[in-house]
C-alpha cells in the first residue's frame, strides 16, 4: 500500500514541484528536510521510473540556486543588523566567521558552506551585504547547487539500485545513508574550513573555533575573545585592545603578530554585547570612509546611534571588568609570569590607559591615538606608557602639551610619539586612505623594543 502511495506521488503532477519548494525553503529554514527529499526523490524515481532522475537533479538543483540567490539579494538589500534576529551576538558572529571566510577563499568557502546548514544562510546573506559581484557569486554558487543536488541523487539511486522491489526500503535506507555521509562530511569541511562561531547546532562548534592564523576564538572567563598563544613559552601577555569598530579581522591579525613575537595574547570582544558586532562595525567604518560625504552625512545618525551604549557610564565599568578578566587569564598562563602589558588602537588606545591605572599588574602599555583619562585616573598609572599620534589627528595632539604635563606632575613614565605625515588610524593595515605603512613600521617596531624592555 505504502509503495503504490509513493508511486502515485512520484508520478503526480506536484510531485517536481513538492521537492522545488521543499530544497527552496532549505535554504531560510535549515530544519526543512531538503537534502533528505532530493535523496528519496533519486531512490523513488530508479525504483519506480517516475520522476526522471535528471528532473530531480535539475529542479533540486534550480531550488538550491534560486535559494541561495535570494539570499544574497536579501543581504544586498538589508544589510546584516536590520531585523532583530541578526544582531544577535551568535548569529552576528556567524556573520564575522562568514565574512572572514569569504574574503579569504570564495571559491572554498561557497562550495563548503553549502554542506553546513546554518553555514550556508549566514555566507549567502553576507555575500550579498558585502557586494560582491553577483557573476562572481553566481558561478561559484551556483556550481556549488549543482554538485550538491548530483550527491545527494547520487547517494538515494545507488541505494534503490542495490535494492530493488522496495522503493519503502530503498527510500528510508537511502535517506539515513545521506544523513550519515552528510554528518561526516560536516565534520570534514568544518575541521578544514571552520563554524561558524556560536551558532547553536553548527557543526563544530565547541570551546572555540580556529581562526585563519595562530590564535581561536573561545571565551575567556565569561568574555568572547581572540587568543593567540606562541609556539614556544612566552616571553610575556598581552592584552589588547580593538577599535571601536569591534574585535575585526585586523585586530585578530595584529594578535597572531604579537605572537609570533612570541606573546600570548587575548583580545577581548568588548562591543559585540553592546549591539557594535564585528559585522555592524565593520559596515560601520566602511560607512564613515565612504569618498561620497552626501553617504558620510547620511551616516552620521546612525552612527550615533550606534555608537551611543559605548558612552553610558555602566558600559565603561563592564569594559574594565572584562579587561581585568583577561589580566586575569594570562596572569595564570604557563610561562607569562607576571609580565603584561596593554595595547590598544583608538577606543582601545583610551581603555589601554584605563587599563594601566585600574590593575596594577600592566607592566607596560601601548595606546595608538587613544584619548588620555583625567587627572585624577593618570594619577594611578603605575607603568610606563609609549603612546603614538598622528600629527593631523588634532583634537588628541592638541591636547598633548595637557597631558605630557599631567604625566610629569603624576611622575608616570609616558613617551608620546608624534608621525607628521600621519593621522588618526595609521597604523590600520585595512584603511586605505588612513593608513601609513611607514609610520606603521616604525611603531611597530618601538612597540616591539618597548615590551621587550619592560617585560624582560
Amino acid at each position: 500500500m505504502i509503495d503504490d502511495a509513493l508511486a502515485a506521488l512520484a508520478g503526480s503532477p506536484g510531485a517536481l514541484p513538492l521537492l522545488f519548494a521543499l530544497v527552496l525553503g532549505d535554504a531560510f529554514l535549515v530544519v526543512l528536510p531538503g537534502e533528505a527529499a532530493v535523496t528519496a526523490y533519486a531512490a523513488i524515481s530508479v525504483s519506480q521510473g517516475v520522476p526522471p532522475l535528471v528532473a530531480v537533479i535539475g529542479v533540486a538543483a534550480a531550488a538550491a540556486m534560486t535559494g541561495d540567490f535570494i539570499c544574497y539579494t536579501v543581504g544586498r538589500l538589508v544589510g546584516l543588523d536590520r531585523w532583530a534576529w541578526m544582531r544577535r551576538p551568535r548569529v552576528a558572529r556567524a556573520f564575522g566567521w562568514a565574512r572572514e571566510r569569504l574574503e579569504r577563499s570564495t571559491a572554498s568557502v561557497l562550495f563548503s558552506a553549502r554542506f553546513i546548514p546554518f553555514a550556508r544562510l549566514a555566507v549567502n546573506l553576507t555575500a550579498g551585504a558585502g557586494r560582491m559581484p553577483f557573476g562572481r557569486y553566481g558561478l561559484f554558487a551556483g556550481g556549488a547547487a549543482v554538485l550538491w543536488a548530483i550527491y545527494q541523487a547520487f547517494i538515494g539511486a545507488a541505494v534503490a539500485q542495490l535494492i530493488p522491489g522496495a522503493p519503502l526500503l530503498a527510500v528510508v535506507i537511502s535517506i539515513v545513508v545521506a544523513l550519515s555521509v552528510g554528518a561526516l562530511l560536516d565534520v570534514v569541511l568544518t575541521r578544514r574550513f571552520g563554524a561558524p562561531r556560536g551558532v547553536k547546532g553548527a557543526p563544530g562548534v565547541g570551546a572555540g573555533w580556529k581562526g585563519g592564523g595562530m590564535g581561536e576564538h573561545t571565551v575567556v572567563d565569561g568574555v568572547h575573545a581572540y587568543r593567540a598563544e606562541p609556539a614556544a613559552t612566552p616571553r610575556g601577555g598581552v592584552v589588547l585592545i580593538h577599535e571601536i569598530w569591534g574585535l575585526v579581522p585586523h585586530i585578530e591579525d595584529v594578535a597572531d603578530r604579537f605572537a609570533a613575537e612570541g606573546y600570548a595574547v587575548i583580545a577581548p570582544d568588548l562591543l559585540s554585547d553592546a549591539g557594535i558586532t564585528p559585522t555592524v562595525g565593520a559596515e560601520l567604518h566602511a560607512l564613515r570612509a565612504d569618498p561620497d560625504e552626501t553617504v558620510r552625512t547620511a551616516a552620521q545618525p546612525r552612527l550615533r546611534e550606534a555608537l551611543a551604549p559605548t558612552r553610558a557610564p555602566d558600559f565603561a565599568v563592564g569594559a574594565l571588568s572584562a579587561l581585568r578578566r583577561a589580566v586575569d587569564t594570562l596572569a595564570t598562563t604557563p610561562g607569562v609570569d607576571g609580565r603584561i602589558a596593554v595595547v590598544g588602537f583608538c577606543f582601545g588606545g583610551s581603555y589601554a590607559f584605563s587599563l594601566a591605572a585600574h590593575d596594577d599588574r600592566i607592566r607596560a602599555a601601548v595606546p595608538f591615538y587613544g584619548r588620555a583619562p583625567e587627572a585624577d585616573e593618570i594619577a594611578e598609572i603605575g607603568c610606563p606608557v609609549l603612546a603614538f599620534y598622528g600629527a593631523h589627528d588634532h583634537a588628541l595632539v592638541d591636547a598633548l602639551p595637557g597631558v605630557r604635563a599631567t604625566m610629569a606632575a603624576a611622575r608616570v613614565d609616558f613617551t608620546p610619539i608624534v608621525y607628521p605625515d600621519a593621522g588618526h588610524a595609521f597604523f590600520n593595515d585595512t584603511n586605505a586612505v588612513a593608513h601609513r605603512p611607514d609610520d606603521a613600521a616604525d611603531a611597530w617596531r618601538r612597540t616591539l623594543d618597548f615590551l621587550a624592555a619592560r617585560l624582560a
